[in-house]
């Protein structure tokens, strides 16, 4: 029989519960290894590669490992091999904080190594590589000693239960059995692997188990994750039922992860990092394992929704995100136009381009990329060793695997679906019960309006007017989430608070839906709304609320506020820009502070004229921040405050 159909070792009972912190000498409170390899101190190192890697050897998918294999030895020879407890334990900071023994996430670079060793190519002098092989069989060991008695893994602490270790891990460590069966690594220790992976899979798809499985899930690209874990482990095991599960576990994604309004929960709200470049391209490649239509309905109704939340910057080759909603990951960053192997982790989203056509817009193009690999390739220049932390395992994987992206003929028709530049006259509610979030999106002729409203998903949210953007123009005004505590639009009380982000998480923005005659708009009627409306919101921690009317050539922000305020408004210029206070000759220039008693404030771009005015003179000065957009540094968020005794109307008008 087949080294593979030998009868199965003893089931394996090497799971730590507890490993002490970086400095400390000794396990405490520790389940004993059993059955496993005693620990060999002194492992050969392995050899520093011999030459820079020549770029004309790699076939282009391939590419992306250029940069892993400049790491490769030193990333190798990170692991401790001194015999201790933490012989095997991948040190040196290479992949994942925190770095220490107990953090199973650090482990997951054992798919990497075993690619190496497995893989036979002309530019990899790894392969078969005998010290390789010894470092990767002990760090496995050690992985395999993390997972604690229930299949799942830690991170954070020793004790802890984690969602993403063990679905990520799931992942690393069934991409690895794969490579090491490929290379004829230890067989008992290949046995072993496979009773991890069915343990953690087992633990990813019980629905009793709150953290993949809460209702809503907290976190839905961690349970993603878990699910194409656990379908790579069902392949590697050849267990059909196991398959058959997780197929039933994505319905169940659908119905617990997904906000009505189509985004995938992060913190219970929407991120768009978290959305568009780990569980997406996750999905892709549980779709491509799985097949099926239920992951390409989901994905449909996500992108019909992240199109809302992103604008197309003329000129800028790209996309600025509605940063000021997202919960976890800073936004301000722009969608590119193109991104190469080395940074992109959508490029397995293409698996649901027959599905979903718009989607075309946010991925690279296949002659862009082509244009990528073929400069790459002719490129003389050192091949870039992947930086520390830089260094997904699941980047090579995607990459090098993902199906192709769209034709750039796909792509340049998938701008014109996309509904902010399709047509010019719509509205757009999108909600979930859950923190009661409804984002509502305009669309006039001479404007795009984004604003979100409901409970805030984290300390990053600012709710309220967080968009504009003009057809022309580009992006006039956007907020952000980087924490900084200024560059997002809100009336700030002088006695503190304001009402975007208001004094904690479980403060809400409530809006009201109304017709310019005072009548409530039905929630489900918004989407009907072609013409002038309001949306009053009220704040349920600060005295203010604000009533916005939107017409077809501006809107107008009424604000009451229980005392002295300021309108702070996160404008995005260029330094071709025509800047003006109104009623005042104080000169402004781009990122250049300036202050003025003014009637309104004004900018001209692209042959329009966006102008704010609040009527009566008022102290209003204008800042630049630190943030730019896209590589050129031509666009740059500056912040525009109008101070108030309490009421202030600010009319914002485009001049076509």
């Amino acid at each position: 029989m087949t080294p593979e159909h030998r009868p199965p070792v003893p089931p394996l009972v090497t799971r730590r519960t507890l490993l002490l912190g970086a400095g400390a000498t000794a396990l405490a409170a520790a389940v004993p290894l059993v059955n496993a390899p005693a620990a060999r101190a002194d492992l050969a190192t392995v050899p520093t590669l011999p030459a820079e890697p020549d770029r004309s050897l790699f076939a282009p998918h391939e590419q992306i490992f250029a940069g892993y294999l400049k790491i490769l030895a030193p990333m190798a020879n990170d692991i401790v091999t001194d015999g201790t407890e933490r012989h095997g334990w991948m040190a040196g900071g290479w992949w994942r904080t925190p770095s220490e023994p107990f953090n199973a996430r650090v482990m997951e670079h054992v798919a990497t190594l075993a690619w190496f060793l497995a893989n036979d190519r002309p530019w990899n002098p790894y392969h078969q590589n005998t010290a390789l092989r010894a470092r990767l069989e002990a760090a496995v060991d050690y992985y395999l000693g993390l997972q604690h008695a229930d299949g799942s893994f830690p991170e954070y602490a020793a004790t802890e239960h984690g969602l993403a270790p063990t679905g990520f891990g799931t992942v690393a460590l069934s991409r690895a059995l794969v490579e090491m069966r490929a290379a004829g690594t230890d067989y008992d220790q290949r046995t072993r692997m496979r009773e991890a992976i069915a343990a953690s899979s087992a633990w990813l798809l019980d629905t009793s188990r709150s953290a993949p499985w809460s209702d809503p899930i907290g976190y839905a690209n961690q349970t993603a994750a878990g699910l194409a874990g656990a379908a790579a482990a069902a392949q590697a095991l050849g267990d059909d039922a196991l398959l058959a599960t997780v197929r039933d576990r994505v319905v169940l994604l659908g119905q617990r992860g997904q906000a009505p309004g189509g985004w995938f929960y992060e913190a219970r709200g929407f991120d768009s990092g978290y959305n568009a470049n780990v569980q997406l391209p996750d999905l892709g490649e549980l779709q491509h394992r799985i097949g099926g239509t239920e992951l390409a309905s989901q994905v449909t109704r996500w992108t019909d929704f992240f199109q809302y939340t992103c604008v197309r910057e003329p000129g800028a080759g790209g996309f600025i995100r509605m940063a000021a909603a997202s919960s976890r990951t800073v936004s301000g960053t722009p969608l590119l136009d193109t991104a190469p192997d080395t940074s992109d982790s959508r490029a397995f989203a293409s698996q649901f381009l027959a599905a979903q056509p718009k989607l075309a817009a946010f991925l690279t193009s296949r002659e862009e990329r082509a244009a990528e690999r073929a400069a790459w390739a002719a490129s003389t220049a050192p091949v870039p060793a992947r930086a520390k932390q830089d260094t997904s395992p699941r980047l090579w994987m995607h990459v090098s695997q993902a199906p192709q992206g769209p034709t750039q003929a796909q792509k340049d028709a998938a701008f014109g679906l996309l509904s902010h530049l399709r047509s010019s006259r719509w509205t757009r509610l999108r909600s979930s019960p859950v923190l009661d979030t409804r984002f509502v999106f305009v669309r006039r002729p001479r404007y795009y309006a984004g604003a979100l409203f409901g409970q805030r998903a984290s300390s990053r949210v600012s709710h309220g007017l967080q968009l504009l953007w003009h057809p022309a123009m580009g992006t006039v005004a956007v907020g952000l989430n980087n924490g900084a505590g200024n560059e997002f639009w809100a009336t700030v009380l002088d006695a503190g608070g304001d009402d975007a982000r208001q004094a904690t998480t479980a403060a809400s923005l409530t809006p009201t839906f109304l017709t310019t005659a005072g009548a409530t708009i039905p929630a489900d009627d918004v989407d009907a709304v072609s013409g002038d409306f309001r949306i009053r919101q009220t704040a349920s921690h600060v005295d203010v609320a604000t009533t916005t009317t939107f017409t077809d050539t501006g809107l107008r922000r009424e604000v009451t506020a229980g005392g002295a305020a300021t309108e702070m408004v996160p404008l995005v210029l260029r330094p071709d820009d025509a800047l003006a206070f109104t009623g005042s000759n104080t000169p402004v220039a781009y990122n250049t502070g300036a202050s003025a008693d003014a009637t309104g404030f004004t900018i001209s771009r692209a042959g329009v004229t966006a102008t704010f005015s609040w009527g009566a003179a008022r102290a209003t000065t204008l800042a630049p921040t630190s943030h730019t957009f896209f590589a050129d540094g031509a666009r740059r968020q500056h912040v525009l405050r109008v101070a108030h005794p309490g009421t202030l109307t600010v009319a914002v008008a485009f001049s076509a």
